[in-house]
Order: structure tokens, then sequence, then C-alpha cells
């Protein structure tokens, strides 16, 4: 995911600008600044995806994803002065409209679908073999998977 953003950046920046120059990094502050805003950037940004895949699931994580080109538009316009346009604005309403239906959806959809598992129960009469699993499960509807 890095690399093609990496190349698109390279793309961007070639088409808007073709002086090469701008792309030396001069002196270790700069290096190291931006192996550090990579580097800790990309690592906080995993582990945050990979947490919220942990606990909340794939859907989850990757329904907030349109989310970064919205905070990259909120600083965007106060610190780099960019204007904003119309469609900008329609659009990020559409995204955000957007992924609280499908957060909705997904609430209603875990509430429609309940399972029921019963814990291994020991037999009386036979205390040598292993214990049998009995799982019921229950759904509401055709819709659950």
């Amino acid at each position: 995911m890095s690399f093609f953003g990496a190349i698109q950046s390279a793309i961007l920046c070639l088409s808007t600008d073709r002086n090469v120059s701008i792309w030396v990094l001069k002196g270790k502050f700069e290096i190291l600044t931006v192996l550090y805003a990579g580097m800790v950037g990309s690592g906080l940004c995993y582990v945050g995806m990979a947490w919220c895949v942990k606990k909340r699931g794939p859907v989850f994580t990757a329904a907030f994803s349109p989310l970064i080109q919205i905070m990259a538009a909120m600083f965007d316009i106060p610190i780099l002065h960019e204007q904003l346009h119309l469609g900008s604005l329609l659009g990020s309403t559409t995204v955000i409209a957007g992924l609280y239906i499908l957060l909705w959806g997904k609430k209603k959809e875990t509430q429609n679908c309940v399972s029921v598992t019963k814990l291994p129960q020991e037999t009386a009469e036979i205390k040598s073999q292993e214990p049998q699993l009995q799982v019921i499960t229950v759904t509401c509807d055709s819709r659950c998977p």
C-alpha cells in the first residue's frame, strides 16, 4: 500500500512540477524526518488498523478508511489555506452518510443473529472417554450468515 502510494505521489509531483531536484533530500535532518514520519506514521496506522480488525472486524475498519481524506481536508483548509469547493463538501457529506448507514446496517445484522453454544458436559456413566460437545446454533432469519 505504501509502495503504490509512493508511485502515485511521484506521478502527481512529476505532472505538476518537472524539476527533479526538489526530490533530493539535503542534510541528515531532512533524511531523518522523512524516515521517522514514514516509519512511525505507517507503524501507528497499521497498529491501529490491526487493533480495530481484532476488536470489530474488517468491515468496520474498511468503513473508516474514507475518513482519512476528510481528516486531510480538515488540516488542508486552515493550515495550508486550500480552498473548499462545493464538490468536496458534497463528497464528504456523502461519505459520512454512507459510513453511518453501513454501521447502522451492521448493528442491525448483529442484533438479528443469535448463536447459543453449550459447554462440554461429562456423562456420569462414562468417565474415561472425552467429554462431548453439544453446539446449538439458532438463527432468527434467513439473512444471518
